[in-house]
């Protein structure tokens, strides 16, 4: 992960995560410290995997929340995914907990109000006592390039476009999907 060109919030979302003690190569709930994480908190993003069509965004960072201009806790990240994408929107987040990698991610996005916007994003999983069913993401969302609406988004935030994604090894390999 080091030779990752990511931005400095994403990092120290990265460091803390790669320090913390690991089982399987994956870290434990109750070691995570979001009081490490400084400016990276407002980006973090904690989804729970409760089934391939049901993935709930669990805490969402006063940043992600104010990029959206709307209220995301709660509801599952898939509803956010154009139907016809669904299945490939969950896969990665499965294999994440299934065959323990990270991910980073390149995105576009649209706000309810139908700002479009890029998104680069990290993802972990994390285990609890039930096992590997958390993946914490830490997400910088910016303008696009060229500030752009979306005229035709029907008032729900959604994610458009996975640009980029890469599978990272975090000590089990990465899925064959990753390679």
């Amino acid at each position: 992960m080091a030779d990752l060109d990511i931005n400095p919030t994403l990092r120290v979302f990265a460091d803390h995560w790669t320090a913390l003690p690991k089982s399987g190569h994956v870290p434990d709930r109750r070691d995570f410290r979001p009081e490490k994480l400084g400016g990276a908190l407002p980006h973090m993003i904690i989804h729970e995997l409760i089934s391939p069509t049901d993935i709930r965004l669990r805490l969402v960072g006063s940043d992600i929340a104010r990029a959206y201009d709307e209220e995301i806790t709660g509801r599952n990240y898939l509803d956010m995914v154009a139907p016809e994408r669904r299945e490939a929107a969950s896969r990665p987040f499965v294999l994440a907990c299934t065959h323990p990698c990270g991910m980073y991610t390149r995105m576009r996005s649209v706000a309810w109000r139908g700002l479009i916007m890029n998104r680069e994003s990290l993802d972990f999983p994390v285990r609890d006592d039930t096992g590997i069913r958390w993946i914490y993401s830490c997400s910088t969302t910016e303008p696009a390039d060229e500030p752009d609406f979306d005229f035709r988004n029907a008032g729900v935030a959604k994610v458009t476009d996975v640009i980029e994604r890469v599978f990272l090894d975090i000590g089990a390999g990465v899925p064959e999907i990753g390679r």
